[in-house]
């Protein structure tokens, strides 16, 4: 492995990344570093296989080649059992929240500890109440999910995945469907969430307003290569052909 890959600052390290469905490849031999403590966002428009991406950085997906390393560990080759305590390190909040329809935001919140720990019921409770808090959902802890607004849903989903303490969280389009002023406060709580908790914060999306308001770095993935890898003032910088088209687009889509 090349050694500018192997630094003790990168929480993730993805090296020849390649996977393919039905014949179809979506991710071409990708490479690059997530550093430890700073938010990355992985740009690129639709079906460049930004999802699929994020999906290998915890093991949900097996790469049909290449390499992932989480914290220093390789995820190759290793079974089910032995990705559960190194999925422990990682949250994720998926773009519909992905939360139980039967059970309020309070036992949502509390179900990754109660199947993956044995605290006892009044520590629980704590935790779930300081989680709560930390997303601003403290008057809805009793709330059922269908009478969560979508930006609601969004935090209830986060607080569900910060509830265990990961090192890191994994963002998939977690502004989609919000509208501005709801798209603002989910920024500002991933960036809020990563300083207070020293999170490494890796978000998907195809919106440049989240460039600007929580990365420190930019990926930028096109047909399942990474074509940029730098700081945000480097990506807006950058006279690469597809990121001047991609910046020009969303620059004429906020003056509509």
């Amino acid at each position: 492995m090349n050694s500018h890959l192997t630094e003790q600052n990168d929480f993730f390290v993805v090296e020849g990344l390649t996977k393919a469905f039905h014949g179809k490849p979506v991710l071409k031999g990708t490479t690059f570093t997530i550093p430890r403590g700073k938010t990355t966002v992985i740009l690129g428009g639709s079906g460049a296989g930004k999802s699929v991406l994020l999906k290998h950085l915890n093991g949900l997906f097996t790469p049909d080649a290449g390499t992932v390393f989480v914290d220093g560990e390789s995820l190759a080759g290793k079974h089910e059992s032995e990705l559960v305590p190194i999925r422990r390190k990682i949250g994720i909040l998926f773009q519909n929240g992905a939360l139980f329809d039967s059970m309020s935001v309070a036992e949502n919140v509390a179900f990754p500890l109660k199947e993956q720990s044995k605290l006892p019921h009044s520590e629980i409770a704590s935790r779930v109440s300081e989680t709560l808090e930390h997303v601003g959902l403290a008057d809805a802890a009793e709330t059922m999910p269908g009478d969560l607004s979508g930006g609601m849903r969004k935090r209830a989903g986060l607080a569900r995945a910060i509830i265990t303490h990961p090192e890191a969280m994994l963002y998939d389009e977690p502004t989609a469907g919000l509208d501005p002023i709801l798209a603002t406060t989910i920024a500002k709580l991933i960036t809020r969430l990563k300083e207070e908790l020293s999170l490494t914060s890796v978000v998907v999306t195809h919106h440049l307003g989240l460039v600007r308001t929580v990365a420190d770095q930019v990926i930028f993935l096109s047909e399942g290569s990474v074509i940029f890898q730098g700081s945000v003032d480097e990506f807006n910088a950058s006279r690469l052909p597809i990121l001047l088209e991609y910046r020009g687009a969303d620059e004429s889509l906020a003056e509509n």
